[in-house]
């Protein structure tokens, strides 16, 4: 992985020393990965027992951190073509009680699990941006548009889980893994080709901008029944002897900070 990274690095070192109109910056990422929801249930049993079951399921944001270098090529006083090279490392988190109290109100059974995902990525962004204003204005807005080729670095899984029964010990139990990807870098299954929307502003040789990248299918499953739909896929509410993962990779929104040496 680090010889894809050093040839990447040259080709956009080579890029940028060849073409004078090129102007070349370096970034620095900042912000969240993942989704954000609740959802929460109540039933009650079958008779005779007419116990209360509830559960709630959390998903959260968690950070999202990266690095990233950017050739920018003008196209005339408003429009330029971007290529970019970022790395970045991105989290979710989901968070799931589940409880059972009798017709008493007494709590006689306690669920809780944690689950979260951890992912580093390669990005090389093609984007079209688009500059307001003049160029002798100082502040310039502007919007940028495109796709990336990302590539899937590591995927790494965490799940805890605590259940507590009336009149029996607590139980704990934990478990990570790091999934084992294709050996082979041209892997589709390795690659992904999110969309992204960017609006920012630009002062002399610095800019700020925010940015959204979106991912469609499945981001991560977890086997055994029954489920809850959570944004990192299936959510088992059982504590499971086998854990699997797509390579689905995490949506991400993020500041970034761009300095622009030439």
């Amino acid at each position: 992985m680090r010889y894809f990274i050093l040839l990447s690095l040259l080709a956009f070192s080579s890029m940028a020393l060849s073409q004078n109109r090129f102007h070349f910056s370096l970034q620095a990422i900042g912000g969240f990965s993942g989704e954000r929801e609740v959802d929460r249930g109540t039933h009650v049993g079958r008779p005779p027992s007419l116990n209360v079951h509830e559960h709630e399921v959390r998903k959260k944001w968690q950070p999202a951190v990266g690095l990233g270098a950017e050739l920018l090529y003008p196209l005339g006083a408003h429009s330029s073509v971007t290529l970019g090279l970022d790395y970045l490392q991105a989290s979710a988190l989901q968070e799931a009680t589940f409880s059972t109290t009798d017709t008493e109100g007494q709590v006689i059974r306690y669920k809780h699990n944690k689950s979260s995902v951890q992912q580093a990525m390669l990005r090389i962004p093609l984007g079209y941006q688009y500059t307001f204003g003049r160029e002798e204005h100082r502040i310039r807005p502007f919007l940028k548009v495109g796709a990336s080729a990302s590539y899937l670095v590591s995927l790494k899984l965490f799940r805890s889980d605590t259940q507590a029964t009336l009149g029996q010990a607590t139980q704990d139990n934990f478990v990570a893994d790091e999934i084992e990807l294709s050996e082979d870098h041209l892997d589709f299954s390795r690659w992904q080709v999110p969309v992204f929307f960017a609006i920012g502003i630009k002062r002399d040789r610095v800019s700020l901008s925010i940015e959204r990248n979106w991912f469609i299918g499945e981001q991560l499953s977890f086997s055994n029944e029954p489920n809850f739909n959570c944004g990192l896929g299936e959510f088992n509410c059982f504590f499971p002897t086998h854990i699997f993962a797509s390579t689905q990779q995490l949506q991400t929104t993020y500041l970034r900070f761009a300095y622009e040496l030439f």
